[in-house]
């Protein structure tokens, strides 16, 4: 398995800091799933909305491969400052 990439990390860093950090409904194959995006009030009125990440719940969990090593898979590429 790989190790997180840098952008990867980085969208965490935005979720946990992030000042228009949201939850939007949107559907997946079907599905209900919640999405956290970063929204963004452009000066033209327009309201956008960056994904960040899909919350899913135990159905969608238990189909993942799980790492073998928990505390390895949460491994970066390159060490992020704080």
């Amino acid at each position: 398995m790989e190790k997180l990439t840098a952008e990867e990390k980085m969208s965490l860093v935005r979720i946990v800091n992030g000042e228009n950090i949201s939850l939007m409904r949107a559907e997946f194959e079907g599905r209900d799933v919640a999405i956290v995006v970063e929204m963004d009030h452009s000066e033209e009125h327009r309201v956008g909305a960056t994904p960040l990440a899909m919350l899913v719940d135990e159905d969608i969990f238990d189909r993942l491969t799980p790492p073998a090593n928990p505390i390895d898979a949460q491994e970066t590429e390159q060490t992020l400052g704080n």
